[in-house]
């Protein structure tokens, strides 16, 4: 009988310590305070705004070309090169130094080559021009050669254009998102 006293609570505690390793799913934690903040983490809201806004960006076809904090609103043409620009622009705002060149376009080197596909074009103002693969160009006026067109500043003239970009150099931001 003494046997059956001390095997019984050895049993009870055994099979007690071994249900509390069972892995049993466990209920959502609950908060009581009602001040609290119900914003999932700032890591979790980032990273699925980046990637909407990433499938975003890639189909509204903008590109927004800002110099002397203006921005002009372009479209993309449908083009290899253009579909190659804006891939390299999901990842990040370009921004360059742009020159004048011929009192007709602002032109600057893009830092990588992009997969050209020319033909003769006559430009007008708002034009957004690859040159030799790895040039981008900003019309004010025309021109007629053998380029890569890349898209095109929406309702602009060339007064409007070159107000904004002036003589000279001038700092350009090409973006895929409206500042």
């Amino acid at each position: 009988m003494k046997k059956l006293f001390i095997l019984f609570p050895a049993f009870f505690i055994i099979i007690s310590l071994y249900s509390c390793g069972v892995n049993r799913p466990e209920k959502e934690p609950t908060n009581n305070n009602e001040n609290s903040d119900p914003t999932p983490s700032t890591e979790n809201v980032l990273g699925k705004t980046n990637e909407y806004k990433e499938d975003e960006t890639m189909q509204d076809n903008l590109l927004y070309i800002t110099a002397n904090g203006v921005t002009f609103t372009a479209k993309f043409e449908n083009s290899p090169a253009a579909e190659e620009f804006k891939k390299k622009l999901v990842k990040n705002d370009l921004t360059i130094t742009m020159h004048d060149y011929g009192n007709f376009e602002k032109v600057g080197e893009l830092g990588f080559d992009l997969q050209r596909n020319d033909s003769k074009i006559t430009t007008v103002p708002g034009d957004v021009i690859l040159y030799n693969g790895n040039y981008i160009t900003i019309y004010y006026d025309t021109n007629s050669w053998t380029f890569t067109k890349l898209g095109k500043i929406e309702n602009v003239t060339k007064n409007q254009l070159l107000s904004v970009l002036g003589n000279g150099d001038v700092i350009v931001t090409f973006s895929l998102i409206k500042p």
